[in-house]
């Protein structure tokens, strides 16, 4: 064996194929950006997937349903934005690269969504869950109105929804990152973990 000779990774991930690796990152890539063009076209309702986001804002308000009326109304879109942004945390943590940056996508599709409540505060015409009509199922009609600041709704939703484009613009950047990571392997294997051998 010659001790002068570069380390290289051994196992599974050892045998790295650019072509493969620029299919899986430019696949995730593509799926990201059709959810962003799904999210931010339309009035913003992705098939399936919004449902799911619909489920975890009505859980939110099932779990914060002992705190006063602000916080369940603020509970639904706040928990309906947690769950991807802990959730990506959590995969970061256990280094699922891919999964990571499909919450991260998600995240982008919550906020967008959220977005779109807020800026329907002062029109009242989404179609909503358990609204008898009047507004008062309305969340952020009620935060809004209870804070004075109805009048600020397109302005907040503008924010909202510019968070949702950098959240869209951070999973596609994960995506190029996650790619050149694969691409550069042998530069990186030790930052991966990957186990080491003389060539």
């Amino acid at each position: 064996m010659d001790p002068t000779a570069p380390w290289e990774p051994v196992g599974p991930q050892a045998a790295v194929r650019p072509p493969l690796v620029l299919l899986r990152w430019g696949l995730a890539a593509l799926g990201t950006l059709a959810l962003a063009w799904l999210s931010l076209t339309g009035d913003g309702w992705v098939p399936f997937l919004s449902g799911v986001d619909l489920g975890v804002h009505e859980f939110g308000h099932l779990l914060f349903s002992w705190a006063p009326r602000l916080g369940v109304a603020l509970a639904g879109s706040a928990v309906q934005l947690a769950a991807p942004a802990g959730l990506a945390a959590y995969f970061w943590w256990r280094r699922d690269r891919l999964a990571t940056m499909l919450m991260v996508a998600w995240l982008g599709m919550s906020l967008n969504n959220v977005a779109v409540y807020i800026a329907d505060a002062p029109r009242m015409q989404l179609p909503l869950f358990g609204d008898d009509g009047s507004g008062a199922g309305h969340d952020w009609r009620a935060i809004l109105g209870e804070l004075g600041w109805l009048e600020h709704a397109d302005a907040l939703a503008g924010l909202v929804r510019a968070g949702s484009v950098l959240a869209f613009l951070a999973a596609l950047g994960l995506a190029g990152w996650f790619a050149w990571q694969d691409l550069g392997w042998r530069r990186q294997a030790s930052y991966r973990g990957l186990p080491l051998r003389r060539r």
